[in-house]
């Protein structure tokens, strides 16, 4: 599971495939009973995934909480030190060598292209945004390291990467100065996760794309500002395919973002039926590119009831698998 010169990104190939379950029952199956002369285990939630713990520090028991979405943060930065110190080391060799080593950042990029893919198909790795968020590291490591081999490339995990790079840049800003979180005047904030996934995007725009919304160049990096929770300063576009009897894509929008918000509980809410009809207004268009009007009236029409194609039906079904928590893994 060790990374290696050979395979720089061995651990995340074999950890996100199957040593993530391993490394997660280990933190989790502990046994209740421990007691040692200075630490004791006080609760084990499978469910919150943390363990409570009884430490005894300076004469005194302290009460201590770990969760595994720590450890597991821990551990692939740890992984991800590793990996960026051999592939510089790689490039170092190489270069010595009078050999040209753009070949091998070349593979090094196939392979997160690769890993981001099987971390997107995994139930228990997109749970957690470190995973995603190791594979955005190493990209990154990349990009900012040999600006002019990768500034041009348009794989996924590129673009991915430098629309996450500048959603925290906005986040920062957004700290910095806590009124710019209010929208001008005639512009829109676009969703926002309740957990701050990234990953939850891709899964989304995976699920959607050619059932519901047409892929054109700029669709991801615009479906990636759609839910950055940041001030949209112009409309989005993105044009929605999905419709209801071949004609109206309102309905089937409406249930889309209604089974995000309130039956998964996915995005953050939003106050009102009309500001959530504005957002969607202001991000989606038909697929002729025309404005979609009026979308307050289907939530008052109650859009949930009618009923579904089984076109619609499998999407909100492969969405709700998509995102449903797989407890027993």
């Amino acid at each position: 599971m060790n990374s290696t010169k050979e395979s720089p990104l061995q651990f995340f190939y074999d950890f996100f495939q199957k040593g993530i379950y391993t490394h997660r029952n280990k933190f989790l199956n502990q046994d209740p009973n421990l007691s040692l002369a200075d630490i004791e285990i006080v609760e084990i939630n499978k469910e919150a995934e943390y363990i409570k713990t009884r430490i005894f520090e300076s004469g005194e028991w302290i009460l201590s909480i770990g969760y595994y979405k720590d450890v597991l943060a821990s551990t692939l930065s740890e992984q991800v030190k590793i990996s960026i110190d051999i592939i510089k080391s790689q490039v170092k060799e190489l270069s010595r060598e009078g050999k040209s080593f753009y070949f091998y950042l070349d593979a090094v990029l196939g392979d997160l292209n690769e890993i981001r893919e099987i971390v997107s198909k995994s139930r228990v790795s997109t749970k957690y945004g470190s995973c995603i968020g190791s594979v955005y590291k190493i990209t990154s490591f990349l990009l900012k390291t040999y600006p002019s081999h990768f500034e041009k490339n348009e794989s996924p995990v590129i673009i991915e990467t430098k629309t996450c790079n500048i959603e925290k840049k906005s986040h920062k800003n957004i700290k910095e100065a806590p009124n710019v979180n209010k929208p001008p005047k005639g512009n829109i904030l676009a969703f926002k996760w309740k957990d701050e996934n990234p990953m939850n995007t891709i899964l989304l725009y995976d699920c959607l794309k050619s059932a519901a919304i047409k892929v054109e160049t700029d669709t991801l990096n615009k479906f990636n500002k759609a839910f950055s929770g940041e001030v949209l300063t112009e409309p989005l576009k993105i044009k929605w395919i999905l419709t209801k009897s071949g004609k109206h894509v309102k309905p089937p929008l409406v249930r889309v973002f209604d089974l995000l918000i309130n039956k998964l509980e996915l995005i953050a809410p939003v106050a009102g039926n009309t500001q959530l009809a504005s957002k969607l207004e202001y991000i989606f268009v038909d697929p002729n590119g025309k404005a979609i009007k009026n979308i307050k009236y289907v939530y008052k029409n109650n859009a949930k009831t009618e009923h579904l194609s089984p076109v619609e039906t499998e999407l909100l079904q492969s969405i709700e698998n998509k995102f449903q928590t797989d407890k027993k893994s």
